[in-house]
């Protein structure tokens, strides 16, 4: 397979917006990841067991914008077996159900969170 006469118009603009993007994407996701946290712990919270108000109200999340992750949880020691339920007590679950719940609005955020860094980096505010 030859390439003679292939001319690649853009390069130097589409290296510039790699060169660009994670710094784009930290900036923009961990806004997003945070708003996704909040979701599913105002899901979570109306679904959550409740016998103290101890869980419901321990509930809480943590993003790490390096690496673009957002955890959802509780430092109650009791939770995992409320959620999971054990050989002598049925599962409760909230947390599960709170995500499952807004997997599709979640989805959305991340999506359009991306869609800005994107269009954040582009040079001239061209395409890539």
């Amino acid at each position: 397979m030859s390439f003679e006469g292939c001319r690649i118009e853009g390069l130097q603009r589409t290296i510039q917006n790699l060169q660009r993007i994670h710094p784009a994407i930290k900036k923009h996701m961990g806004p997003a990841l945070e708003k996704c946290c909040l979701i599913v712990i105002s899901d979570a919270k109306p679904g959550c067991p409740v016998k103290t108000g101890l869980l419901s109200s321990s509930l809480t999340f943590e993003v790490d914008s390096e690496l673009l992750v957002g955890v959802v949880g509780t430092n109650v020691f009791y939770a995992p077996y409320v959620e999971l339920g054990t050989w002598k007590m049925a599962a409760q679950p909230f947390l599960g159900p709170a995500y499952d719940n807004n997997y599709h609005v979640i989805t959305d955020v991340l999506a359009g969170a991306y869609t800005e860094a994107c269009r954040s980096i582009t040079v001239g505010g061209g395409y890539w």
